[in-house]
């Protein structure tokens, strides 16, 4: 006689033997049932947590200072930008670095017309500015916006001198500029080696620039062997990160 299997895999509700026992599949059924149930108990719970945790930081974050200023995600700041002005850097060296770059990089863009020299000079100048760092920031206010991009990037920077209160670091950075010359859309480029020795102070919650250097060059042809002296002379800092604003 063939085989029948047309009840294999099904629950008939019946017992193994008669004996009154339940079936093997049935109590398998059962306890996969109280299983789920349980884990979707776990899972609720677990999402509930980090749904709370997630946005109490969330909150805490973007209502730093200002409510609706964007939130970064730097690795040593900033961790939002205010008006066009980046702030909110780690009180170590990397963050005081970090702050420095982006001071440079804000006074082109100041330079620019798209943040103004007022704005740069309230939130990241320090009160101890010296007569030539403001000097650069008050040339650099009331600009009209210009038609052209000046974009200023670091190459190597280095920290000549750190300590909780105070940092110097100085940016060997090339800038290029990009500029229509005529009505048909004619562009020039143009690019400028340059170091900046920029000075940030603590202020108890951030960075902010308190003195400023300027200088052209060298030029890449001339640091193979820099000078004792010179900032390409010491170790610079390993990586950056870059995050363009427009």
């Amino acid at each position: 006689m063939a085989r029948n299997y047309s009840a294999l895999g099904t629950d008939t509700g019946a017992t193994a033997t008669g004996t009154g026992e339940p079936t093997g599949g049935s109590s398998r059924r059962k306890r996969l049932l109280i299983a789920a149930a349980a884990f979707v108990v776990i899972v609720v719970v677990i999402v509930a947590i980090a749904a709370s945790c997630g946005g109490s930081d969330s909150t805490s974050t973007s209502n730093s200072a200002s409510g609706s200023a964007p939130v970064l995600r730097g690795a040593h700041g900033p961790t939002e930008l205010v008006n066009g002005v980046p702030r909110g850097y780690t009180h170590d060296k990397t963050g005081a670095a970090t702050a420095a770059v982006n001071f440079i990089q804000a006074v082109s863009q100041s330079d620019q017309g798209r943040i103004t020299g007022d704005i740069l000079r309230k939130q990241a100048v320090a009160p101890s500015a010296t007569p030539a760092l403001l000097a650069v920031v008050g040339d650099s206010a009331d600009r009209d916006t210009s038609d052209g991009v000046f974009n200023t990037m670091p190459v190597v920077t280095t920290v000549r001198s750190y300590d909780p209160a105070k940092a110097v670091i100085s940016v060997w950075a090339l800038g290029a500029s990009q500029s229509k010359v005529n009505a048909a859309g004619k562009v020039s480029l143009q690019t400028l080696w340059s170091t900046t020795t920029v000075t940030v102070a603590w202020n108890g919650q951030d960075w902010q620039a308190a003195d400023w250097q300027f200088a052209a060059g060298p030029e890449p042809s001339s640091t193979t062997f820099p000078a004792d002296n010179s900032p390409l002379a010491q170790r610079g800092l390993g990586g950056f990160y870059t995050v363009y604003v427009d």
